[in-house]
């Protein structure tokens, strides 16, 4: 919630805190989920080693789950995909070109039933793409992470759009940019029902 309201800064602490309070003894599921989490605050401040060595972290404590250990609560679902769509999360925020090539296979990899994180990795997509400075597919990617997350009705989902408007706005005048606008005024209009 930290990251989401961006107190990347504040995010990073409490999870430091969590991960020293679990300590060594932990599910290596549950370490390599805040280890996760700390490099995507660690991204949010900007710190690009730091960032990259707790993504190395995370899939380390992963590779660490035995296949006969007990399910880890809460976070049984993590696995290398996941991580992997994390860190193309991560390498978008930080604005690295590798990017999209990094959520461009999540992509290819994802489960058709996982449309709310489908949603999450296309808008990570649309943010790579415009870091980069290609509008036009990070604009074709934004129209189809608001079509996504109108699907699920994902208001965090949407609220990330809406950060990326200000990037895409120099593509205005292109039909890129106007179908986005037009999918965006769609999915964020009050329900006249």
């Amino acid at each position: 919630m930290l990251l989401a309201a961006d107190r990347s800064a504040d995010a990073l602490v409490r999870i430091e805190a969590g991960e020293a309070a679990l300590g060594k003894l932990a599910h290596p599921k549950l370490r390599a989920w805040i280890t996760a989490a700390r490099a995507e605050a660690l991204a949010e401040c900007g710190d690009d080693a730091a960032c990259r060595a707790a993504l190395d972290g995370a899939l380390r404590h992963l590779h660490a789950t035995d296949r006969g250990s007990a399910p880890a609560p809460y976070v049984d679902y993590l696995n290398e995909w996941h991580l992997h769509r994390w860190t193309g999360n991560c390498l978008a925020t930080l604005g690295h070109a590798d990017a999209v090539r990094v959520i461009e296979e999540a992509l290819t990899q994802a489960d058709p039933s996982f449309v709310r994180a489908q949603a999450s990795l296309v808008i990570d997509l649309a943010a790579a793409h415009a870091a980069v400075g290609d509008l036009e597919q990070a604009c074709a990617a934004a129209s189809q992470g608001v079509a996504l997350a109108a699907e699920t009705r994902s208001a965090r989902q949407l609220r990330r759009v809406l950060t990326l408007q200000e990037a895409l706005r120099p593509a205005a005048g292109s039909s890129v940019y106007a179908e986005f606008l037009d999918q965006l005024g769609e999915a964020t209009a009050p329900d006249r029902t």
